[in-house]
């Protein structure tokens, strides 16, 4: 491989046509730079025998001559020279862009469209490999955030029925004397001495079943969900009380949680599953049945949730 020799054939070329490599790169649709490669002696890159040979189709050499750069890199090549359609004699200025400034891949004799810079078809010509890196990286980033966007879209949240009181209000619950419905705002009040969560709670007196008390606070609905959670808070002192959520359906029929024995001085959680219930709907009460046995006082209802 004697690059020296085939730098000093090409600068040749080059002066007695008054062109530069950049030119003879564009019309070969290879980087400046690669030709820069083939010319210098400690770089192992080299032209393929198809470069040297458009190479010597675009100066229309002799067999001779192409001969010799083919010798450079391949001695025992045969040179297979064909004139090119369009040449570029000696002396002649290289081909220019109807802007000036671009030269331009041949066309066709009677083609009516213009003919394309030939850097800007060179990577096409040379495959993907030609995309610069920070491109094909930018590509890859941008596919691998709309991945991450798809796996990131979620069903929308079930929608909610919550009773927190924060308006200062009874939000219509009330006591709910034996067999007849809730009495808005009857035996509660909203209250700031206790939340479960932002500044209000709903206080019960709750207190053993009488003719004037009633061991249930609830409320009057006109839809049933899939589950429903409740806050209750028992105060300090006070002896553990088993409380239930119940639902009356469409139908009158009642429906019960499990009892849950509350603890004093804490937050206790309720929850009603009805997933998976088929009851006549609409429901008509929900409410909480508080079994205080000898127990007279206030407890705390906050955060009462109805999913959907």
């Amino acid at each position: 491989m004697d690059k020296s020799k085939f730098a000093g054939l090409l600068a040749e070329e080059l002066t007695q046509r008054g062109l530069t490599a950049e030119n003879v790169a564009d019309q070969l649709g290879v980087d400046s730079s690669t030709l820069t490669r083939w010319r210098k002696p400690r770089e192992r890159q080299k032209p393929r025998q198809s470069d040297l040979q458009n190479l010597c189709r675009l100066f229309s050499l002799d067999t001779a001559r192409c001969q010799a750069f083919h010798g450079c890199f391949y001695p025992e090549a045969k040179c297979k020279n064909q004139h090119a359609p369009n040449p570029i004699p000696k002396g002649a200025p290289p081909p220019r862009s109807p802007t000036g400034t671009e030269p331009d891949i041949p066309v066709s004799p009677g083609s009516p469209q213009r003919a394309w810079p030939a850097k800007w078809l060179a990577p096409l010509q040379r495959g993907w490999r030609a995309i610069p890196l920070w491109i094909s990286l930018l590509v890859i980033l941008a596919i691998g955030l709309v991945i991450v966007g798809l796996l990131s879209i979620r069903p929308a949240p079930p929608e909610r029925l919550v009773f927190d009181f924060e308006q200062g209000d009874c939000q219509r619950w009330g006591k709910q004397p034996l067999n007849q419905p809730p009495q808005p705002c009857q035996s509660v009040a909203p209250s700031q001495e206790r939340a479960y969560s932002g500044s209000y709670a709903l206080r019960f007196d709750a207190a053993p079943y009488s003719v004037d008390r009633s061991p249930d606070a609830g409320i009057s609905l006109d839809a049933c969900g899939k589950s429903v959670t409740a806050h209750v808070y028992l105060p300090d002192g006070a002896p553990s009380i088993p409380v239930a959520i119940y639902v009356q359906d469409a139908l009158w029929e009642w429906h019960e949680s499990q009892h849950l024995d509350l603890y004093a001085a804490r937050w206790n959680k309720l929850s009603f599953d009805m997933h998976g219930e088929n009851w006549p709907t609409p429901c008509r009460t929900l409410g909480l049945h508080f079994t205080p046995r000898e127990y007279a006082g206030s407890v705390f209802i906050d955060h009462v949730t109805i999913e959907q």
